[in-house]
């Protein structure tokens, strides 16, 4: 599986419950250099950083474009690699936890706090932006079955799922008034470009690699997934200023 090479920026988020799982890769070995020390002699090492590969963007939409450049930005800015983000339009709070969750959730309490770190529990936490929510969860092995997330979709809205995690898959995945329109794990490696609905075309093209292509320079996966979230959802990750005040507990798996 090849490695994903964007950093992931995450805001205070966590949680989960059904939900299927997704993944992103190990980093790669650091490149060490020695250089001598005028001071005492001794060897210092430096760990360089491996070289980003950037897209060309020239050809995307105006709105497309900023859309990857914030993302890609955003996710620059952390050290975290992985999470599952959902983007729910015109949903209140509540009833994007009810459909994404089910009834009654189960509300983190510091003595779950440690079952967070056993790799069987995950948290979702949810967050409204403007008339909509976006939810996350830290490990991106909790992200929705695809009926979770056609549900949250139900009745007019548009849902959309955008996964990484240390096994370098990157899940995208949206829906319109209760029916899938695209979800794929690993969505960068399907067969046929044209697999993917033209909407978001552009954005995934930056990152096709067609099967097998594992070696293959593209954009960053979970970047463009981000960023066709949004493109269909009108929500917008920004981490400044959220503030989770509850979190829910899921089981992975």
């Amino acid at each position: 599986m090849p490695l994903n090479r964007s950093l992931l920026t995450v805001p205070v988020f966590v949680v989960g419950t059904a939900f299927g799982s997704s993944s992103c890769a190990a980093e790669p070995e650091p490149v060490v250099s020695d250089s001598s020390a005028a001071s005492d002699g001794e060897t210092q090492t430096e760990l360089a950083k491996e070289p980003v590969f950037q897209p060309d963007l020239s050809g995307l939409p105006a709105k497309q474009k900023e859309l990857y450049t914030h993302y890609a930005s955003l996710l620059d800015e952390n050290s975290s690699q992985e999470g599952t983000w959902v983007f729910v339009a015109d949903m209140t709070v509540d009833e994007a936890v009810d459909r994404l969750l089910g009834p009654e959730p189960r509300v983190v309490t510091p003595k779950d706090e440690r079952r967070l770190d056993s790799g069987a529990w995950s948290a979702y936490s949810f967050t409204p932006v403007g008339t909509g929510v976006v939810a996350f969860e830290r490990t991106g092995f909790a992200d929705p079955r695809g009926r979770r997330l056609a549900a949250l979709s139900a009745g007019g809205g548009v849902s959309a799922v955008a996964t990484g995690d240390v096994e370098a898959m990157s899940r995208f995945g949206y829906a319109r008034d209760g029916k899938i329109v695209f979800d794929e794990v690993d969505y960068a490696f399907v067969e046929d470009l044209e697999r993917i609905p033209a909407e978001v075309r552009d954005l995934a093209a930056l990152v096709w690699a067609g099967p097998g292509s594992f070696s293959a320079e593209t954009g960053d996966w979970f970047v463009a997934a981000l960023a066709m979230a949004e493109l269909v959802t009108g929500v917008r990750v920004d981490p400044s200023g959220y503030d989770a005040l509850t979190k829910y507990l899921v089981r992975i798996g």
